[in-house]
């Protein structure tokens, strides 16, 4: 995806949550693609992949295959994302990653992060 220079980069600053677990670092690894892909995202496409900012649910790999693609080339992976209106000029979302395995999806990765159109992107996110 062509990335308009007249637009500015958003800079991820990210904190791992994790409960009784060691981080995993190919997990870790694979949300960190997926948000650096999304960090490299103009401010019109970052509220074209959320779609409206009322809160409402996307699959994000119809909107950007290159996201997951990048991020999980051997599995069979599903972000869904949960986007709502926060103060003025932020996009509040939470994002799930499900794998598929054998039929059934399991939660790999929850995070969240506040999107400040033409500003930062501040994500807390845990590992399954």
């Amino acid at each position: 995806m062509r990335h308009d220079s007249k637009y500015k980069k958003h800079i991820i600053s990210s904190s791992f949550i994790v409960s009784d677990k060691d981080i995993d670092h190919e997990k870790a690894l694979s949300i960190c693609n997926i948000l650096q892909a999304i960090n490299s995202l103009n401010d019109e496409t970052i509220v074209a992949l959320f779609g409206t900012l009322d809160y409402n649910k996307i699959l994000v790999k119809h909107f950007n295959l290159d996201i997951v693609g990048k991020a999980f080339a051997d599995d069979t992976v599903t972000l869904y994302s949960y986007a709502s209106r926060g103060d003025e000029g932020t996009l509040k979302v939470n994002i799930t990653a499900l794998r598929k395995d054998n039929h059934k999806e399991t939660p790999i990765v929850n995070g969240s992060f506040v999107f400040n159109i033409g500003g930062n992107v501040d994500v807390h996110y845990s590992l399954s």
